[in-house]
């Protein structure tokens, strides 16, 4: 699992049927230095959202096939989800 941030949204046309309702939203890793400041990383993924996060939100992610049994039957063609939101 990884801390990220979301910093955009995608926008889909089409999209799997196992996916509707589900936003899919940008995500960059989320660290801390040694004074508790964020350190935002290079690295931008996309991931499924069935939370609605907003931009700047901290959340919650897993990855692999841990990701697609997270969004219900396991049947999403997703490699990462979004499991909470960090307040």
């Amino acid at each position: 699992m990884l801390i990220c941030k979301v910093t955009g949204k995608v926008v889909s046309t089409i999209k799997n049927e196992s996916l509707v309702g589900m936003s899919l939203i940008l995500v960059r890793p989320l660290s801390f230095d040694a004074k508790g400041n964020e350190v935002v990383g290079k690295e931008v993924y996309v991931a499924a959202d069935p939370f609605g996060c907003g931009v700047d939100h901290c959340v919650l992610v897993t990855q692999g096939s841990n990701a697609r049994f997270a969004l219900g039957d396991g049947n999403a063609p997703v490699d990462m989800a979004v499991v909470g939101i960090i307040d």
